[in-house]
């Protein structure tokens, strides 16, 4: 039985796959706990990974499947809201056990169309299923304050 990957492994394999295809993978910034409490500027550590990124952004957690936790996300407009809600999240939550990666990965959001596909392998068995995901939206609905979300509930913002 092999271990569920986190984001962050899921992406370093996904970005090597793709090398040379047309199948774009997202800008991703990643901030682990350990950097977040020892940096003195946090803010000025996010704002390094993030520089250059179109926003809205999308930020979740590292661990991707196993906890509560993997299905909270921010959807942010802007830098300063992705920190601010970054911040607080970060406040609230423990420290994260050894075994154990805590942390955000950061993305541009990607225009989908509301439509993710997910692919399951084991051994050489694939299996790939769609499922609904963030619905196309403009980033002006959001009033300059990031949204929390789990993305196992709907949506809250309409496509106006």
């Amino acid at each position: 039985i092999y271990q569920v990957l986190d984001r962050r492994e899921i992406h370093r394999i996904l970005s090597s796959s793709f090398v040379s295809s047309k199948v774009k993978v997202p800008c991703s910034a990643f901030i682990t706990h350990s950097e977040w409490v020892a940096d003195n500027n946090a803010r000025s550590l996010v704002a390094s990974r993030v520089d250059g990124f179109r926003y809205p952004v999308i930020c979740k957690s590292l661990i991707a499947c196993g906890e509560k936790k993997s299905h909270g996300m921010i959807i942010a407009p802007h830098f300063d809201s992705l920190f601010e809600t970054m911040k607080s999240k970060y406040e609230s939550e423990e420290a994260p056990s050894a075994s154990k990666v805590r942390g955000w990965i950061i993305q541009e959001i990607v225009p989908h169309d509301g439509c993710i596909y997910k692919v399951y392998l084991l051994g050489d068995y694939a299996y790939v299923s769609a499922h609904q995901s963030i619905p196309p939206f403009k980033s002006s609905v959001m009033d300059k304050k990031a949204l929390l979300w789990n993305s196992q509930e709907k949506f809250p913002l309409s496509s106006g």
